[in-house]
């Protein structure tokens, strides 16, 4: 094969790049796995909430994702075509940010009526009602998970992506931290429980936004683009241009979560354990679903940059390097997962941590040893020879109501 060593090239070229989106796409993943556990203590309801919000505002913000992704073909082909196309660069992401708040608007008013959706749609009252809550404190992850996402594309189109890596790595070490606090109530706030978690998840989006902002305002790769320069300035043929080419992607990707979303959303109908059970083994799916995700994102570089510069060939190879690199790696993954037999064991350990362990039943009471809640016997009940035991035992209300023990007259 003549031009080998050009293909060994553009693989390499593509790992380099994809590795860090990779272990990125995999942070998020973790980020979902922590509120997993956490809600997994607080208890099966809780979870089962939490799982159909989530998977309802993420379906939601993967149709903006779809179109914002756009952005990166885009900048990585002015690159390709002049290496220091500065204005080019500066303006696709200012459009794609307006793109982001375009969309952002009505899906966040949409889902601040899923608790009466719910209802409409048949769910348990109290399922519909604590997913309602949680969604509504969650949703305003939606815009700043889309200039996330813009951000990162620039970045990412600048071949950068360590720096992406970085800071998703410490997004996932500050939503647990948030969540710990106002899930469980520590440092004296109080515990919100679900609503606390969706909060929490709103400010770790709205923080790792914050650290994205500034990097791409003081490192000197960066900075020179002014990415919110003129923020306000209209481009309206590239504006139109982004939603040209995202459109289609934002279909593709918001169905695609929808049917998953809609998967969660079916289980409520069967009861609240099985939806906690979903939210665990999701979790173990989605993460072998960031490895061809990294290197996707990684083929649009590369192959946005050989069309910038008219490299036909270039265009080829990226592509096969994007198609085989997935093959190969999961390839290695299932001989070694095979062969070391660990798939159950680790199934099993994720499904231990993530649920709590559930609460022993109460032991049955023994004869004679019937109380109410305030710990003492009634006086039909003492008249029976009963003597305090496990107080609000529902065994004493039976007794005490069933009218075979009537207090003797005097």
């Amino acid at each position: 094969m003549p031009n080998a060593p050009k293909y060994r090239d553009e693989i390499a070229a593509t790992l380099t790049l994809a590795w860090p989106l990779i272990l990125t796409n995999i942070s998020q993943i973790l980020i979902s796995m922590t509120d997993v556990v956490l809600l997994g203590h607080v208890g099966a309801h809780a979870l089962a909430a939490s799982a159909i919000g989530t998977g309802l505002v993420w379906a939601m913000t993967l149709f903006g994702i779809g179109l914002v992704t756009a952005s990166s073909p885009m900048i990585a082909t002015a690159l390709g075509h002049r290496f220091n196309a500065v204005r080019d660069v500066r303006r696709t992401v200012r459009q794609t940010m307006w793109c982001a708040v375009t969309i952002a608007v009505p899906i966040t008013l949409l889902l601040w009526f899923t608790g009466p959706l719910m209802r409409l749609a048949g769910q348990p009252e109290r399922l519909a009602a604590d997913t309602g809550l949680f969604v509504r404190a969650m949703e305003w992850v939606i815009l700043p998970a889309l200039l996330i996402v813009t951000l990162r594309c620039f970045v990412a189109a600048l071949e950068r992506p360590i720096w992406i890596l970085i800071i998703g790595i410490g997004g996932v070490v500050v939503n647990a931290a948030i969540n710990w606090c106002l899930i469980f109530g520590h440092f004296g706030v109080p515990a919100l429980g679900l609503w606390g978690a969706g909060i929490g998840s709103s400010l770790t989006t709205l923080l790792t936004f914050g650290a994205m902002a500034w990097l791409v305002t003081h490192h000197p790769k960066f900075r020179r683009y002014h990415v919110f320069g003129r923020f306000w300035r209209a481009d309206w043929p590239r504006y139109r241009a982004i939603w040209a080419l995202g459109f289609p992607i934002s279909l593709q990707m918001g169905f695609e979560a929808t049917v998953f979303a809609a998967a969660v959303f079916l289980m409520g109908f069967i009861n609240t354990a099985s939806v906690a059970a979903h939210a665990v083994a999701i979790q173990i799916a989605s993460m072998t679903f960031m490895v061809p995700l990294g290197v996707a994102q990684a083929a649009t570089v590369r192959v946005g940059n050989a069309l910038g510069r008219q490299d036909t060939g270039g265009v080829q190879r990226a592509g096969w390097a994007a198609f085989m690199l997935p093959i190969g790696i999961f390839a290695v993954a299932m001989r070694w997962f095979r062969s070391h037999a660990i798939v159950a064991p680790i199934a099993k350990l994720l499904g231990s941590i993530m649920l709590a362990k559930p609460p022993a039943p109460p032991k049955p009471p023994r004869a004679g040893s019937l109380s109410t809640s305030t710990g003492k016997c009634p006086k039909a009940a003492r008249s029976a020879g009963c003597r305090t035991g496990q107080t609000g035992h529902p065994d004493v209300r039976k007794f005490a109501l069933s009218g075979r023990h009537r207090p003797t007259r005097n």
